[in-house]
This record gives C-alpha cells, structure tokens and sequence, in this order.
C-alpha cells in the first residue's frame, strides 16, 4: 500500500515504512528525497524500514508543462497525462465537447468550445445558466413583449406571437 502511494505522488521516490500508535496499523511516510541524495539526513529508527522507489516522475519526463506525471505505468516506468479537454502525445489537441457530445448543455443552450473547455449559453428566449434553461413567457408581462394593446400574446417555445384581436387589422404589434 504505502509503495503504491508513492508510486502514485510525483514527488516520492522514497518511504518509510513504522508502526502506528493503533496496533495492528502502519504508518507510511512518503519522501522526496533518498538516502543516496542527503546521506546526512538518513536515520535509522527502531521498527522502521526505508524503501527506496525508481520514480520516473522524479525527472519530470513529460514534455509540456500542462501534463501530469504519473509513475509506474507502461515499459517506461511512467505515463503522462493530459488535462480535461485536450488529448495527444504533448496534450496539443483541443477536444471540442461541442461535436462529440461531450458538454452538459441544456437543449436549449448553445455549447461554444473554448481551448481545454466549453461554455454553454441559453439561447434567445430562454434563461438559466447554459445547464438548466428555463422558457420565458414572454406573455406574462408587457416589458417582455412588443404586442399592441389590442392584440393577444401567445407564447410559443423561445418566443412569442402577437395577433390583432377581432375587430382590427395589422401585424399583432400594430393594430387598428
């Protein structure tokens, strides 16, 4: 367990191994340093043993700052790891969430890719946060219309339309 801990720390390349105070436990205490590299801070204590770990990691293989090391994989020793949102052997590649359906937008949002991300905006007609949209009755009240006073407002998905009522004539937003 505790070399699997340091395995999976970037930084460790050594442990130690001693008894906890609740019998039966271990304690694991993960290093960034060996014996080898600060001979002079290496000290023997009762009832703890020191392991010394080849990370890869330690020499920060990855070839862009924006990958994450991870130690213990493949024939290397190591794999890098490229943040959410991009992919490719230096993570050079912007995955567009947009296209493959990778997003979280409403139907009634529109999803815009950005590099290593995506942002989702309700459409016309419609408020919330891109994730949730929520229809407007656009109907409710007079600011949120155009209608003459002599015509009716029908809402419809995302808008709305005036009609003149009977006994005038015109475009439902002028009426006579």
């Amino acid at each position: 367990m505790c070399r699997a801990k340091c395995y999976m720390n970037h930084d460790c390349v050594s442990y130690n191994l001693g008894p906890s105070p609740t019998p039966g436990m271990m304690v694991c205490q993960l290093n960034d340093a060996d014996r080898y590299q600060y001979p002079d801070d290496y000290q023997e204590r009762p009832g703890y043993s020191y392991r010394g770990t080849e990370n890869k990691c330690a020499e920060n293989p990855c070839t862009t700052a924006n990958q994450t090391c991870q130690t213990g994989f493949n024939t290397e020793g190591y794999r890098c790891l490229c943040p959410k949102g991009s992919t490719g052997v230096n993570c050079e590649i912007d995955i567009d969430e947009c296209s493959n359906n990778g997003h979280n937008c409403s139907l009634y949002a529109e999803c815009t890719n950005e590099p290593g991300s995506f942002q989702c905006r309700c459409l016309p007609g419609y408020l919330g946060d891109g994730v949730s949209c929520i229809e407007i009755d656009e109907c409710s009240s007079p600011s949120l219309n155009n209608c003459s006073d002599f015509a009716n407002c029908t809402n419809t998905p995302g808008s709305f339309q005036c009609t003149c009522k009977p006994g005038f004539v015109g475009d439902g937003i002028n009426c006579t």
